[in-house]
């Protein structure tokens, strides 16, 4: 219900009846077709939550919006809004996600239940808020500022929840104790960006939000970490504040943003608990991201993919080895399972052997063990190693960047037989690719990337990339399969 707001803020702006009758129009022909508990709209609490956000701050612009344009007469229609906040908070408090499904599903409804507590002064919506939201915090991330959930879209996500809990008045008191954790969340987020706009997306994104008040096409990413930065005690980007938060921050608070110290993110940013090595080049041409980290977050490890030790590289913000993406969760289950497995992920998959076991989904078995053995710098540049194992299966991956413009990955598969071990890179679907035995030439308008395999040659296939949720291209990945017979080396 993001244009219920959207069209409340509009009237508020301009008075424009036109606005008005539309709001109305809408919430009357949404709660007639949607009565409570009736259909898909009562299913996810996660989803009232996010509805509660909306007609709150629509309530807040339209309460505004009457007495600017002297419209007393409408105010069953802000009555009509208020009941229906206070009976989904309600329902949102009862049917909150719990056991293994309590996720960032938990940390949103938590995040709604505050907003509706600090909108009617309820001081038991608000305990139960603020407390259950300080536990989550350091139970879902972990210290280095990795959200456990393995999935970067799902990191921004809760960041947000907290962050615009922060810019509401008289929280700073129930606040104060997040600002470690989330300062280490927004640079971890921060060092994922690179100097050109791109970033390293790991895990689901299926492109969710809490609140948008401009409507228009933006970089979600970039939108927390300016929320985070009007928070906390320093700033991550440089770039004028969105619309979102023009309306949420003061003028004020604004400018003190602009004066606070910019977080610059190293050359070398290394999660060994939270699972990610992050690199880049010394003029910033180059970012290279590395997981090895867990799968994903509790007993349903739901947003994690099979992408145990898998890479992305960028040139100039243009994607080179690229992450599949998310596609859709729910339309086709095969290619749910595809987007996820291990095949489509810049990585090394063994035929008929698992990283880990898809049991529906949202839903894992059998996982990975993944974890870093150690990073290494020098004047040459810098040596990153890290291993995952899986059933009989040993993978130890070693990156060498001189951090400037060369990556060698390094391989060495332990228990499978040389025809089922294939080292695959996942490419951009704009490059152009050219094969000749072990040697792949890529290209694009920005330039050409080659690929050299020792021990083996390059073989072309087909997979399906997503770069925003509900959007699939085709796209080329490549393959070497290894010659020796037990460890393999490619």
């Amino acid at each position: 219900h993001f244009q219920l707001a959207q069209l409340a803020k509009s009237y508020y702006v301009g008075g424009d009846e036109a606005d008005l009758a539309e709001f109305a129009a809408l919430f009357e022909d949404w709660n007639a077709h949607n009565l409570f508990l009736h259909g898909p709209q009562w299913t996810s609490a996660m989803e009232l939550a996010i509805r509660v956000n909306s007609w709150i701050y629509a309530w807040c612009f339209l309460d505004r919006a009457f007495a600017k344009w002297n419209r007393r007469d409408e105010r069953g229609l802000l009555e009509a809004l208020s009941n229906g906040i206070q009976v989904m908070t309600a329902y949102i408090v009862r049917h909150r996600a719990r056991g293994s499904s309590a996720n960032n599903h938990l940390i949103v409804e938590l995040y709604a239940v505050a907003m509706a507590g600090l909108f009617y002064d309820d001081a038991a919506w608000k305990k139960l808020a603020f407390c259950g939201l300080t536990r989550e915090l350091d139970r879902q991330n972990s210290e280095d500022g990795v959200n456990l959930e393995m999935a970067t879209h799902y990191q921004a996500f809760v960041m947000e929840a907290y962050g615009l809990l922060m810019l509401q008045p008289g929280t700073a008191h129930m606040t104060e104790g997040w600002k470690p954790r989330l300062t280490q969340m927004s640079r971890f987020l921060c060092d994922c960006c690179g100097a050109h706009g791109e970033t390293a997306i790991f895990g689901d994104d299926d492109s969710g939000k809490i609140l948008d008040l401009g409507g228009r096409n933006v970089n979600d990413i970039h939108v927390v970490l300016q929320l985070m930065g009007c928070v906390l005690d320093e700033r991550y980007i440089d770039e004028p504040p969105c619309e979102t938060i023009r309306w949420l921050a003061a003028e004020e608070a604004q400018k003190k943003n602009v004066e606070k110290t910019r977080y610059c993110s190293p050359l070398v940013s290394v999660r060994r608990e939270g699972g990610y090595t992050i690199l880049r080049s010394g003029d910033q041409a180059v970012l290279i991201a590395l997981d090895h980290g867990p799968l994903g977050f509790g007993a349903l490890a739901a947003h994690g993919h099979a992408d145990a030790l898998s890479i992305q590289a960028f040139r100039n913000g243009k994607k080179i080895l690229t992450d599949p993406g998310t596609w859709n969760y729910h339309l086709c289950a095969n290619l749910r399972d595809l987007f996820r497995a291990e095949t489509w992920h810049s990585t090394v998959y063994v035929t008929g052997q698992q990283q880990s076991e898809m049991l529906g989904p949202f839903l894992w078995g059998r996982r990975a063990q993944t974890r870093l053995l150690d990073v290494q710098e020098d004047e040459g540049g810098v040596t990153v190693r890290a291993q995952t194992k899986y059933g009989a299966i040993r993978h130890t991956r070693t990156l060498r960047f001189d951090k400037m413009r060369t990556l060698t990955v390094e391989d060495a598969v332990e228990g499978a037989q040389a025809a089922d071990a294939r080292k695959n890179f996942s490419l951009a679907p704009d490059l152009r690719i050219r094969i000749e035995r072990n040697r792949c030439t890529a290209e694009n308008a920005d330039g050409a990337v080659t690929l050299t395999a020792d021990g083996g040659d390059w073989q072309e296939a087909e997979y399906a990339y997503s770069g925003a949720y509900n959007h699939r291209e085709k796209a080329a990945r490549v393959t070497c399969r290894a010659e020796a017979k037990t460890e393999i080396q490619f």
